[in-house]
């Protein structure tokens, strides 16, 4: 017997699996989640590293391309981001599907620390940190303007950054680019010998202060 035959002599039981199979497919589609940013669990490893006082140029060559070329032999790297900026470089490495990021991470730290004698002196320890793609953030905005770079970067820093934190939802916001306001201190040669003060003095004279600066130069002159 074959299903026309069924259909014919047996049509009650036809309209009966019929309505079963559409009263699954209305359970099935009212339980069927959908999301609007599906999560894509992709590995990713930040390295950030901070140099007080570099340019972006300084920060390149010094900084960044050092680590990049250490963390090219990383097992698990799908591909590399490198982002220099004034006072800081940070590297992205986005790891293949399935890498284990604790393991990634040690051998990061392993090929980090191996090359710590060929980055400049001055710059903080390398900060390393894993992120899951949910955490990222949901709105990058870029700024621009007239103004001289310190100028703005002290503006967007004392003035828009306040109020932006005070949106609801804002849990962290991070200013990245700019140039930092810094302090100079030009020393008069023939003052130091008038009273006999040494430019090591006034060094330490403002690190006593108290101040935090974390740009600027002490520039010398042949006496």
């Amino acid at each position: 017997m074959n299903i026309t035959e069924i259909s014919i002599k047996r049509p009650s039981l036809i309209v009966v699996l019929f309505s079963v199979f559409a009263l699954l497919g209305v359970i099935g589609y009212l339980n069927l989640g959908y999301e609007l940013l599906p999560d894509f669990n992709q590995p990713v490893v930040v390295i950030k590293t901070m140099y007080p006082g570099a340019e972006p140029g300084e920060v390149e060559t010094s900084v960044s391309r050092k680590i990049e070329d250490a963390l090219s032999n990383l097992e698990g790297v799908d591909y590399l981001e490198t982002k220099s900026m004034p006072n800081a470089s940070v590297i992205i490495a986005n790891l293949k599907y399935g890498t284990n990021v604790e393991n990634a991470m040690q051998d990061a730290q392993r090929f980090i620390d191996n090359i710590r004698s060929d980055l400049p002196a001055d710059i903080q320890s390398p900060v390393m940190s894993k992120v899951s793609p949910n955490d990222l953030p949901i709105m990058s905005v870029s700024a621009t303007s007239h103004l001289p770079e310190k100028e703005f970067y002290q503006k967007m820093q004392d003035e828009f950054l306040p109020q932006i934190q005070q949106l609801k939802g804002v849990a962290e916001i991070t200013l990245l680019g700019g140039e930092e306001r810094e302090i100079q201190v030009k020393v008069d040669q023939e003052k130091l010998k008038l009273y006999k003060v040494s430019l090591s003095q006034v060094v330490e004279a403002i690190n006593r202060s108290g101040l935090d600066l974390p740009a600027g130069k002490v520039q010398t002159e042949d006496v």
